[in-house]
């Protein structure tokens, strides 16, 4: 089976979890590969982490800046989701499989 890039599928750039969090400007404490205690510099509120199977979805409640796991549940109509699979996907060497979204403006993080 030949794996498609997981980039061609979406218009968002994608990245790391440290990458998103740098582009989107939250700050945030390192333990080893764990990210903690993440605040926006909006109003200093800790951000909300959510999901599934464990975060994919993390987003300040005050503007709306996100990032989300490509391979977490996608809600593509009301009633219904879709789930890419990491086997199914050709990805580079550093793994990047999260998007970064600019909520306040409504602005995509374009490739």
């Amino acid at each position: 089976m030949i794996k498609g890039k997981l980039q061609d599928v979406t218009e968002y750039k994608l990245m790391t979890v440290k990458e998103c969090l740098d582009t989107l400007g939250w700050k945030y404490i390192t333990n080893d590969d764990m990210y903690e205690d993440i605040t926006c510099p909006c109003s200093n509120v800790a951000v909300e982490c959510s999901g599934f199977f464990g975060t994919e979805h993390v987003e300040c409640p005050t503007c709306g800046k996100s990032m989300t796991d490509l391979f977490s549940p996608i809600q593509v109509t009301s009633g219904s989701c879709t789930v890419l699979y990491a086997s199914e996907w050709e990805m580079d060497a550093e793994n990047r499989h999260w998007v970064a979204i600019d909520g306040s403006g409504g602005i995509k993080i374009e490739v």
